[in-house]
C-alpha cells in the first residue's frame, strides 16, 4: 500500500510540473516554433521514461510493475487536465489585456530575430 501510494504522489506530482511547463511554452510561444518541436518530443518521451523508472523502481514482478506504470500514467494523465486550469487561471487573469494579435506579433517578432526574443515589441 506504501508503494502505492509513492508511485500515486509521482504521479500527481509529475502532471503539476508537466502543466507548469505547458504554461512557460504558451507564454514564451504562442506557436511552437519548429525547432521546438523536437523538444516538445523529447520531453513528452523524458515523461514517459520518468513513469516507466518508478514502476521499475516500486516493482516486485512485471505485472506489479505494469499495475504501477499504469496507476501512475492514469494520474498522471487525469491531473495534467486537473492542474492546467489550476496554473493557466491566473495567468489568464493577468493577461486578458492582451490581445491574441499582440501574442501572434511577439512570435513573429521572435521567429524574425533568429530565436533571440529581447522582451520588446516593435
Amino acid at each position: 500500500m506504501r508503494r502505492t501510494l509513492w508511485v500515486a504522489l509521482f504521479g500527481i506530482a509529475m502532471a503539476a510540473v508537466e502543466s507548469a511547463v505547458v504554461v512557460y511554452l504558451r507564454a514564451l510561444h504562442y506557436e511552437l516554433p519548429t525547432p521546438l518541436l523536437a523538444i516538445e518530443v523529447a520531453r513528452e518521451a523524458a515523461t514517459l521514461v520518468m513513469l516507466i523508472a518508478v514502476a521499475a523502481l516500486a516493482r516486485r514482478n512485471r505485472w506489479e510493475g505494469f499495475l504501477y506504470f499504469a496507476l501512475a500514467f492514469g494520474l498522471w494523465d487525469i491531473f495534467y487536465y486537473v492542474w492546467c486550469p489550476q496554473v493557466l487561471a491566473p495567468c489568464l487573469c493577468c493577461c486578458r489585456s492582451r490581445s491574441t494579435t499582440t501574442m501572434r506579433s511577439r512570435a513573429r517578432i521572435h521567429r524574425g530575430s533568429g530565436g533571440k526574443y529581447s522582451g520588446r515589441e516593435s
